[in-house]
């Protein structure tokens, strides 16, 4: 049996693997967990930190006594995932970035808020 060791590299923000110190770098720079992410599609240069405030929190998540997940929004605070993608200048990068920060990238929250396809976009 042979071991080998390899250097495998971690995102600091997503966990994403990778073999190589650059392409990690690179990675990072752009990941949508990263708060201060520069967007490779729009060019954004700005943190998301206003829209991530503005979604997050917006969202009652509780479990009942089986561990069923129940989520619906608090009062007044509606909104759709095509109102993310507004705010974000139509940048389905942006709109992901978004929606994994503020913590609404689970199928229960997408199914209250509307289905969000990034290859469609």
């Amino acid at each position: 049996m042979e071991i080998k060791t390899i250097k495998a590299y971690y995102c600091d923000f997503c966990g994403k693997r990778m073999l190589s110190a650059s392409w990690m770098s690179r990675h990072e720079k752009n990941c949508t967990m990263n708060p201060n992410r520069d967007c490779g599609m729009c060019g954004r240069p700005a943190p998301l930190d206003e829209l991530i405030e503005k979604y997050s929190g917006r969202i009652d998540v509780k479990k009942d006594d089986c561990g069923t997940i129940i989520s619906s929004f608090k009062p007044g605070a509606e909104f759709k995932t095509d109102d993310i993608d507004d705010d974000c200048n139509n940048c389905p990068a942006c709109t992901l970035a978004v929606l994994r920060q503020a913590g609404l990238n689970h199928s229960w929250i997408l199914a209250l808020t509307g289905e969000f396809d990034y290859k469609k976009r």
